[in-house]
């Protein structure tokens, strides 16, 4: 299970707080609260294949993998992906 936070400053404060969330489960269903629909599901992320070779992975083909590579989608700083959970690092530790 992976849960990702997208983050971003309110006009007028100082802090990141979170805006939206998307929670992945283990057997791909997934709950996602985006009420300013800030993900950008239609857009692919970027993750290694097992040929160390990068592809492209869409939110409907894999959506625990692209919530893991959503840096490789949001860069501007404006919002940031930060992971709160995710089960498949606490399994490598």
């Amino acid at each position: 299970m992976i849960r990702v936070e997208l983050q971003s400053v309110p006009d007028g404060a100082q802090d990141y707080q979170a805006v939206a969330t998307i929670t992945v489960d283990d057997d791909g269903t997934y709950q996602l609260e985006d009420p300013g629909q800030l993900f950008p599901t239609g857009l692919h992320a970027l993750a290694a294949g097992e040929d160390g070779q990068l592809r492209q992975v869409t939110f409907d083909e894999d959506p625990a993998t692209w919530a893991r590579h959503l840096d490789t989608i949001l860069r501007t700083g404006h919002l940031v992906p930060v992971t709160t959970h995710d089960t498949a690092l606490e399994e490598h530790a």
